[in-house]
């Protein structure tokens, strides 16, 4: 008898917590919240692609460096080859060919991060297009929710 009767109290305060939740509940309230949520995130995600482009100008700087280096020591390599110095000439060479390296992945990682950020500057651009979407229809619902209250009364 004891089981009823908690499962019957247990089931009342449930129906009671049902009930207090839909009398709470308000739709164009809840809207705003997830529309200011999904706004801060965006504004979170806008900052990540700031940081991503910040990476993806530092590697182009890179590059370039890594450029000047291989025409650098390319020269070297040269002047020494012709002034007869052979083991001047192959530690240049060796530089070079390190510089080399490095421009490579500069430039493989710089595709990369050119491709993520054209990726991710689409998703915001979806993000900015359903926020502006779910603000008409809190528009729309503020007016139908205004509409019923009216006609309730």
């Amino acid at each position: 008898m004891s089981k009823g009767l908690f499962s019957s109290m247990k089931n009342f305060f449930r129906g009671k917590a049902d009930d207090l939740a839909k009398k709470m509940a308000d739709p164009v309230r809840d809207g705003k919240l997830a529309i200011k949520d999904s706004e801060d995130q965006i504004q979170k995600f806008t900052t990540q692609i700031a940081r991503v482009m910040s990476e993806t100008k530092r590697l182009e700087k890179d590059s370039a460096a890594a450029e000047k280096d291989i025409v650098k020591w390319l020269n070297i390599a040269q002047n020494a080859a012709a002034s007869g110095d052979e083991d001047g000439a192959r530690q240049a060479l060796e530089r070079k060919n390190t510089s080399q390296q490095k421009l490579d992945t500069f430039k493989a990682e710089f595709e990369k991060s050119q491709q993520l950020v054209n990726r991710l500057r689409q998703d915001l651009n979806r993000a900015k297009a359903k926020v502006s979407k779910a603000k008409n229809n809190i528009t729309r619902l503020e007016a139908r929710s205004s509409a019923a209250n009216i006609r309730k009364e």
